[in-house]
């Protein structure tokens, strides 16, 4: 996991996750953290004699796809020996046992990617395996409990499975991400590579929902392409990367001006 600035949802995140090693797993932890300010720092550093947790410093400039590269760049150097990558945004609090179902389900399914269904604060679906409306569209839905046999496309990377034969093959995100489309694309690395992706049996977790800053309708245009291009949006070079990158370069060239169109339009 990534982590910065948010002490409390972290603690909480790394202590629903440490129950799990009263089950029959024995977890360790690798967590970047950007530069936090918030006592986050001296939280790790408590745990890391609590538990197996290892703290990669980031510059403050990594945010999220830069700060899941950065750990995942940190477990491949090591040559550790383990059975799964389990990736997880910070702010998910997990379900004591929900380990059991999701490793269940990618041995079941010949060790596949293995997505957990998040659910907010009222129980409704909001993170969890992709599938996109047909094999060249942008458009996607969320898949539910009910679609247990359907093969995702890719996901939201709260929390991910990973076989480590599947790990060490893709290897880390793109660093042509900073924060934004790094987990689409990597589980669309994975589908390619020949590798299947499914939701979990059951919730993992729980976390709010975020909405991106540029999506914010209560904000001027000016204000939310401005939020568009910065670090923490979908700025420009990134996300024609993604589009040239999954669907090739005439629908990156056509595409590519979608999301300006949409904040002219106020949508």
């Amino acid at each position: 996991m990534t982590c910065f600035n948010r002490c409390e949802k972290t603690k909480r995140c790394i202590e629903s996750l440490a129950k799990e090693n009263n089950h029959q797993y024995a977890l360790e932890f690798v967590v970047v953290d950007d530069g936090s300010s918030d006592g986050t720092e001296e939280m790790l550093s408590f745990y890391s004699k609590k538990y197996i947790l290892h703290i990669v410093k980031g510059n403050g400039e990594l945010y999220y796809t830069g700060g899941m590269r950065k750990g995942m760049e940190y477990i491949i150097a090591l040559h550790w020996k383990f059975d799964y990558l389990l990736m997880v945004n910070d702010d998910v609090e997990f379900f004591e046992g929900f380990l059991d179902g999701m490793v269940e389900k990618s041995l079941k399914k010949n060790n596949a990617v293995i997505v957990g269904a998040i659910h907010n604060e009222i129980g409704e679906l909001n993170y969890g395996a992709i599938k996109f409306k047909t094999k060249k569209s942008l458009k996607y839905k969320k898949l539910d409990l009910n679609d247990q046999e359907v093969e995702a496309d890719t996901f939201n990377g709260n929390c991910v499975l990973i076989p480590k034969n599947i790990f060490v093959e893709i290897g880390p995100m793109d660093a042509a991400y900073t924060h934004n489309w790094g987990e689409f694309d990597y589980g669309m690395m994975i589908v390619r590579s020949g590798y299947k992706i499914y939701t979990s049996m059951d919730y993992v977790g729980e976390c709010d929902d975020n909405l991106e800053s540029y999506l914010d309708k209560r904000k001027t245009i000016l204000q939310r392409l401005k939020d568009k291009e910065s670090p923490k949006g979908a700025p420009f070079n990134q996300w024609f990367h993604y589009l040239h990158k999954n669907y090739g370069i005439v629908i990156a060239i056509l595409r590519c001006w979608t999301p300006y169109i949409k904040l002219l339009f106020g949508k």
